[in-house]
C-alpha cells in the first residue's frame, strides 16, 4: 500500500508537507503543492482514515439516529446534514431505529462505542435515558424534532402544533366546518404537537371537538388508507367530514388513494391536506396541499450547530433553533 512517506521520498520534501498539503491547513509553495498532487495522482494514494483518526483523536463521523428510513422526511433531513458535514470533511452513519426505544438505545450505546464525534438525534418517543448517556459521555448531540431536550444541548424546534394549527384554520377558511383528523400515536410526541394544533384550531374557530372525527394511523401510505376507511364507516355521505387534515404526507397519499376508489373527487368531495412537503406531494394528480417543514434546512442547522460543537468554535450553553414552516397550497385543499 502506497503510504506517505513513499509520495514524500519522490517529492523531496517530508512528511509533514506532504501532509499540511493534503489537509490545506498550513501554507505549501505551489510549485511543490503541485508536485505533490502530480505524485499523489500517479502513486493512487488514499490518506490512512484510521491513521489519523488516532493522531487526531476523531473519527469524522457523525451518527445520525432517526425512526423511519423510509419515510421521505428523513432523506430530505440527510441530505441537508451531510451537505453541512462534507464542507468539514465529516460523513454521516445512518442508523435507522424502526421507531423503537431499545433499538434507538442500542444505536446511542454502539455511536459511544465507536467512538463517532457528534450525534443527531430524531426521535420518535422521548428518551431521558438515552439524553442521560449522551451527556454522561460528553458527546457532543443535537436533538431534532419534539423530543427530549437538555440545557447543554443543541435542539433543532419543528413547531409542529402551530404548523398544525395553520393545516387547519386553512381548511376552515374554505368554509369547512366537518374536519378529520388522522394523526399517529400520542405517545409520539410530534404526532401529540399535530393533535393539539388540530384541536385548538377548531377552538379558535368555536367548533367542538368530535372525537369520532379523529383517527390514529401510523405514518404510512397504507396506515392513511386504513385510516380513511375507518374515519368515513363511522358516518352517512350527510354526516361524513368535508375535509381532512393528515399529519403526513405518506398518510394523506393513502386517504387519497381510498377516496378516489370510492368514487370521490378531490377536492370537491373531500378536501385533502398533509405534512411534511416530501416529493411525491406535488407529483401525485391531484398536487397534495401540505405543510412545508423546511426538512432539508433543518439538517444543515442540526449539521452547523454540531460541527460548532465539535471544533470548539461554540462551547456555550444549549441552544434551540425554531425552524419555519409554510403552507403550500396545490389542488387537493
Amino acid at each position: 500500500m502506497v503510504t506517505i512517506a513513499d509520495v514524500a521520498r519522490l517529492a523531496g520534501v517530508s512528511k509533514t508537507t506532504v501532509s499540511h498539503a493534503i489537509s490545506g491547513k498550513r501554507p505549501v509553495a505551489p510549485a511543490t503543492r503541485e508536485r505533490i498532487t502530480q505524485i499523489i495522482a500517479e502513486l493512487g494514494f488514499r490518506p490512512n482514515a484510521l491513521a489519523r483518526s488516532l493522531r487526531m483523536q476523531r473519527t469524522q463521523t457523525i451518527a445520525l439516529i432517526i425512526p423511519d428510513i423510509t419515510d421521505p422526511y428523513y432523506p430530505a433531513l440527510a441530505r441537508g446534514l451531510q451537505d453541512t458535514l462534507a464542507s468539514y470533511g465529516y460523513y454521516a452513519i445512518l442508523c435507522n431505529t424502526d421507531g423503537e426505544w431499545h433499538q434507538e438505545h442500542e444505536f446511542i450505546v454502539n455511536a459511544i462505542q465507536r467512538q463517532v464525534d457528534g450525534i443527531i438525534l430524531s426521535s420518535s418517543y422521548t428518551s431521558h435515558e438515552n439524553v442521560r448517556q449522551l451527556v454522561e459521555h460528553s458527546v457532543a448531540f443535537v436533538s431534532i424534532g419534539p423530543n427530549t431536550c437538555h440545557p447543554d444541548s443543541d435542539h433543532i424546534t419543528t413547531d409542529d402544533q402551530t404548523g398544525a394549527m395553520n393545516a387547519t384554520r386553512y381548511l376552515l377558511q374554505q368554509c369547512h366546518q366537518r374536519i378529520g383528523f388522522i394523526g399517529g400515536s400520542p405517545k409520539q410526541p410530534h404526532a401529540s404537537a399535530r393533535l393539539t394544533g388540530y384541536c385548538k384550531a377548531l377552538e379558535e374557530a368555536h367548533i367542538p371537538i368530535d372525537e369520532a372525527l379523529i383517527v390514529e394511523g401510523d405514518f404510512k401510505r397504507t396506515g392513511g388508507q386504513q385510516a380513511f376507511c375507518t374515519l368515513i364507516q363511522r358516518f352517512d355521505a350527510k354526516t361524513r367530514p368535508t375535509a381532512i387534515f393528515c399529519a403526513n404526507d405518506l398518510m394523506a397519499i393513502g386517504a387519497m388513494d381510498v377516496a378516489r376508489q370510492l368514487g370521490m373527487k378531490i377536492p370537491y368531495d373531500m378536501a385533502i391536506i398533509g405534512y411534511d412537503d416530501i416529493t411525491a406531494a406535488s407529483l401525485i394528480t391531484p398536487a397534495l396541499t401540505t405543510i412545508q417543514p423546511h426538512t432539508y434546512d433543518a439538517g444543515k442547522v442540526a449539521g452547523q450547530l454540531l460541527m460548532e460543537r465539535i471544533t470548539g468554535m461554540y462551547e456555550g450553553p444549549g441552544r434551540q433553533v425554531a425552524m419555519p414552516h409554510q403552507l403550500i397550497q396545490r389542488e387537493s385543499a
